[in-house]
């Protein structure tokens, strides 16, 4: 989510603006390739549930398939976000491959430190924030 990060891997982008995904839940279940009781960011299906970020306007995808590991440790999917109530936008997500999911594990706290950033310079709401602000990290 974080801009400067995202233009420090060189990744270009038109525009970010925050969004919502709604029938998915947020979790950290993809296991890491540097430390096993690492988890990332991943999407599940959960009706219920909405997730809050920020959507890049990318053209090449190139370089942000290389970052998340594409296709060995993630997989792209379709989904619809709204920015607002009137504006739905279908974008590419990523979602961890099932060989790269475990239970049990926790983000580092650099990792949330970067999601939270980008949160933060987006705008998010404060509710979202603090529900990223209150996930139980691995000390690194």
């Amino acid at each position: 989510m974080d801009q400067h990060k995202m233009l420090a891997r060189g990744i270009q982008f038109e525009w970010a603006r925050k969004a919502v995904l709604k029938g998915y839940k947020l979790i950290f279940n993809k296991r890491s390739k540097y430390n096993p009781t690492s988890g990332f960011a991943n999407l599940i299906a959960e009706e219920e549930s909405s997730v809050e970020g920020v959507l890049f306007k990318i053209e090449d995808y190139r370089k942000t398939d290389i970052y998340e590991g594409c296709p060995e440790h993630y997989k792209k999917i379709f989904v619809d976000f709204e920015w607002d109530k009137n504006n739905k936008f279908q974008a590419v997500t990523y979602v961890a491959q099932e060989s790269y999911i475990s239970e049990g594990l926790k983000p580092t706290v650099g990792y949330m430190r970067h999601l939270i950033k980008g949160a933060e310079q987006h705008d998010l709401s404060e509710e979202y924030i603090k529900y990223l602000k209150d996930i139980d990290v691995l000390e690194e």
